[in-house]
């Protein structure tokens, strides 16, 4: 479906079609018909893509000539295709805002500028640098959560993320329980009342020493549960947290048994 930020004067560059699609804003429009990628100037991209994304063919040029060219250039407009597809299913799944997709969309295209991306599945590197994004923005989404969605063996993800970190001499970023709630509860949908509530928990958790060699996001998760008063199923919030049903159930267990929910 066309969009409705574009007028019938703005056209796809290859195909000439009007059927234009800015529905991921993190890299710019998509031509419905063809699939061309009209790059939205405000991103960074490697050289080598804008040149690609940029490319038009010449009247000179046979339908061969083209053919050739388009074919070449295509290779790397087709890679940020899948990436933006991709982008897209994981920012609805996981109801990422707009700037995370953005920052994960210029990630990527550092990783290909660094060659980062050669030789690896398009979505595991998305999943990879979504993952990296969220950490260094401080709201973290749990790697199982991520390799659900990409449909990947977290131990394989987890990986990926440490060799991309080092690929684009990113910093470590260490995630306590507390840096995932904001993640888990926009997607649990709880308010700020539960927000508080479950930080308050953890606080509580540390105090106790039920943080210590534990999944931090599996102890969000259980102070999620408790502050939420059963509002959603451990079934559920396990799955949003990234951990087994029987591993929240275990945490919840400890926060009761060390009055970690009682006012």
């Amino acid at each position: 479906m066309p969009t409705e930020d574009y007028t019938q004067d703005e056209r796809c560059p290859v195909c000439d079609s009007s059927d234009l699609d800015d529905a991921v804003e993190a890299l710019g429009t998509i031509c419905t018909q063809c699939g061309y990628v009209i790059q939205d100037a405000s991103i960074e991209l490697p050289e080598e893509v804008q040149q690609a994304l940029a490319f038009e063919p010449s009247e000179e040029e046979t339908p061969a000539e083209w053919s050739e060219t388009y074919t070449v250039t295509n290779s790397v407009e087709e890679r940020v295709g899948v990436a933006l597809e991709a982008l897209e299913a994981l920012a609805v799944a996981l109801d990422l805002p707009a700037e995370t997709r953005k920052q994960a969309a210029t990630l990527f295209g550092e990783a290909t500028k660094q060659k980062a991306t050669d030789g690896r599945n398009t979505a595991d590197v998305v999943g990879a640098l979504l993952c990296l994004t969220t950490r260094h923005r401080g709201e973290p989404i749990p790697i199982t959560r991520i390799a659900r969605e990409v449909d990947t063996e977290r131990q394989s993800l987890a990986r990926l993320v440490h060799r991309l970190r080092e690929d684009l001499n990113l910093d470590a970023t260490e995630c306590r329980p507390e840096d995932y709630v904001p993640a888990l509860s926009r997607e649990l949908e709880f308010d700020e009342d539960v927000i508080a509530e479950t930080t308050t928990y953890i606080r509580r958790a540390r105090e106790e020493g039920l943080t210590n060699g534990r999944n931090p996001a599996g102890i969000a998760g259980a102070a999620l549960y408790g502050a939420a008063e059963g509002a959603e199923s451990q079934r559920t919030v396990a799955r949003v947290a990234g951990v087994s049903k029987e591993t929240l159930r275990v945490r919840i267990k400890e926060f009761r048994n060390r009055s970690v929910f009682d006012e």
